[in-house]
């Protein structure tokens, strides 16, 4: 798996929202960040070297990029290699130990055994 920075997921954000991005629509998306424009084609670089990005298109100077990677694979990626390191590759796990605190709602945990249901529902046909 391509191993993604903090700020370069920041950047990745912006081009999966879009779907393609130039430079100046991903500093546009990252407002918030204050950073400046070669800070973000330094990011936008570094995504391009690890694969994660290519150029989609290019008119003149400006640079059209898209991604890559899925944004739904890239997390569920992630999801699996922390619970590998944190619990053990055991998702119940990490649901008693997050659920076992103060971020319990019922509203959630009924989500969850909802959606245990239909997949037993699904599994029995």
């Amino acid at each position: 798996m391509i191993k993604i920075s903090e700020a370069e997921y920041q950047v990745m954000n912006v081009i999966w929202e879009k779907g393609e991005a130039t430079s100046v629509e991903v500093i546009n998306g990252l407002k918030d960040c204050k950073w400046n424009f070669n800070t973000v084609r330094t990011l936008i670089k570094r995504l391009e070297l690890k694969g994660a990005i290519e150029v989609a298109n290019k008119v003149g100077k400006a640079y059209t990029y898209r991604p890559l990677i899925e944004r739904t694979e890239y997390r569920r990626q992630l999801a699996k290699d922390l619970f590998k390191k944190l619990y053990n590759n055991s998702i119940k796990e990490f649901i008693l130990d997050y659920y076992s605190g103060p971020n319990a709602t019922s509203d959630e945990l009924k989500a969850i055994l909802k959606r245990i249901d239909e997949r037993d529902k699904n599994n029995e046909q």
